[in-house]
Parts: structure tokens; C-alpha cells; sequence
């Protein structure tokens, strides 16, 4: 009777402990934007290494620049250094190290190519203005249409926060540097997937603040 006394007890700890043990549940949620994405044939074969391109879609917020701040040089025996780093500051590209007479420093451009002439994955970037050691200032540059990953050989691929730059606002410029309007990123974006011989675009894929976005696409 002791025995099979001890024994109910045990049973009866493991059967509350396992009650008590839930296996962990996948989350949906995140901070910002992010996307999930698979990409099969139209049969659901899982498709690797193939491009993703990404688009952001905008509205105009206003017409008249909210990056306004000036950088001037005052001793023209200081360094300006302007370059691109990337939102958590890692560096990208050189685009003006050298001394600087005094004056206004202008407005930068920058065509989207990395150090090594690569074009760099879609999503925010800033152009950070030194004059001598003091920061002037950072710029907001949005780069799309880039191949920005690549998928996995299950064919999956994910868009974290750092490649979906929503809400985000900045001033844009045409190609000959004359302000045109500011913009603010729209939480809905166009793909484009491509793996030689295919290519197909898929437009108007939402994206919800705080929630992982799962889509299944399909290429053929």
C-alpha cells in the first residue's frame, strides 16, 4: 500500500508539472515592421537564392524641407567628412574627406553604392556631416528598388525593421539636387522577385505596426 501510495503521489506531481510546462507558442509580434515571406512554385516547391527587390510606396507630407540646418565652415584649416553610415551607424561610403573653404558646406548627394561600388539593399541611410570633430548633423536618405536578400533553400526570406523604414519622413531631391517635396513612408510595399528566367512583381503588400507580416508568394 506504501508503495503504490508513492507511486499515485508521483504520478500525480509529473501529471501537475507537465500542466505546468506549455510549449513555447511562435510569436507574431515585433517592434515596427517586418515581413515573413516564402516564395514556391505555383506547385509550392520551395525556391532559393532567388532576388527580392523592394519598393516603398509614399505620401506627401509637405513642401517645404524639414532638414534645414546649414553647415558652415568657419576655419578652413578644419576637415569636413561627410559620409553614409546606416541607422545603427555602421559606415558605407566616403563621399567628401578633406578641408573645406569658409562657407556653407552644400547638400550632399548619394547614388546608393557602397564603398566597393555595390548597391546597397533597399531601406533607410544617413548622410552624417563632420566639420573637425563636432557633428553638424545626420541627413535621411531612403534607397529602394535594390535587391535587398535573397531566399533561403526553403525558400523563405524576412524584411526585418532595418529594411522597412515606415513612418519614416524625409525631404526628397531630384537628379540635379532641387528639393521636390517631403515624403513619409507608407506601410505597404511592392516586391519583385526574379531568378533567372523569372520575374514577377507583386504590388500593394500591407504591413502591420507591431505585427510580423506572413505572405506565400509564388514565381513562375
Amino acid at each position: 500500500m506504501h508503495v503504490r501510495s508513492a507511486l499515485i503521489v508521483v504520478v500525480g506531481i509529473l501529471a501537475f508539472s507537465c500542466r505546468d510546462i506549455l510549449p513555447l507558442q511562435p510569436s507574431n509580434s515585433t517592434r515596427g515592421f517586418q515581413l515573413n515571406g516564402t516564395v514556391t512554385t505555383p506547385n509550392g516547391i520551395p525556391l532559393d537564392s532567388v532576388d527580392v527587390r523592394v519598393f516603398y510606396n509614399y505620401d506627401l507630407v509637405q513642401t517645404t524641407p524639414i532638414d534645414t540646418q546649414q553647415v558652415l565652415v568657419k576655419d578652413p584649416s578644419r576637415i569636413v567628412d561627410v559620409a553614409v553610415y546606416t541607422p545603427d551607424y555602421q559606415f558605407v561610403r566616403q563621399l567628401y574627406l578633406s578641408y573645406w573653404p569658409v562657407g556653407p558646406v552644400p547638400r550632399f548627394t548619394w547614388d546608393g553604392h557602397d564603398a566597393d561600388g555595390a548597391l546597397v539593399p533597399s531601406g533607410k541611410y544617413l548622410i552624417r556631416y563632420v566639420v573637425d570633430t563636432l557633428i553638424v548633423k545626420y541627413s535621411t536618405v531612403i534607397i529602394d528598388g535594390h535587391r535587398t536578400t535573397t531566399t533561403d533553400p526553403k525558400g523563405r526570406f524576412t524584411l526585418s525593421a532595418a529594411r522597412l523604414p515606415v513612418e519614416e519622413m524625409f525631404d526628397h531631391y531630384r537628379s540635379n539636387n532641387t528639393y521636390e517635396g517631403t515624403y513619409r513612408v507608407l506601410p505597404e510595399i511592392d516586391l519583385v522577385f526574379t531568378k533567372s528566367p523569372l520575374s514577377k512583381t507583386y504590388t500593394g503588400v500591407s504591413l502591420d505596426k507591431n505585427r510580423i507580416t506572413t505572405v506565400a508568394f509564388t514565381l513562375e
